[in-house]
């Protein structure tokens, strides 16, 4: 394990930086190079779908629809989720989800 330039080996005992830690360290800055990469990728793609009102990838276009407000079904849901499931509260999204879920006829969630 490697902690402020020192790495600890089977005896716990701290030692100068070694090959093992060099490696670990050279593994995490490329890691590091990697996800600034995906950041900025997904930043342009995040810019695009905001000035064009609609993400589109590969040619499939997805419409945003707000899935929080208010549904006809919603006290129906609610007496569900509290009296037969014995959920007081939803978590977070799962509100959402049961309302995507509602108003297809199928949905896988995960």
């Amino acid at each position: 394990m490697c902690v402020w330039g020192l790495c600890t080996g089977d005896t716990d005992e701290a030692v100068p930086f070694g090959g093992d830690c060099l490696d670990q360290i050279k593994n995490l800055l490329d890691r590091q190079e990697k996800l600034h990469e995906r950041q900025s990728e997904l930043k342009t793609l995040l810019e695009a779908c905001k000035g064009s009102g609609s993400p589109v990838k590969d040619g499939a276009s997805v419409a945003v629809e707000n899935w929080s407000g208010p549904f006809d079904w919603d006290a129906q849901a609610d007496d569900v989720r509290f009296n037969i499931f014995g959920i007081s509260t939803y978590r977070a999204n799962q509100r959402e989800v049961s309302a995507f879920a509602i108003s297809l006829s199928a949905v896988t969630v995960i």
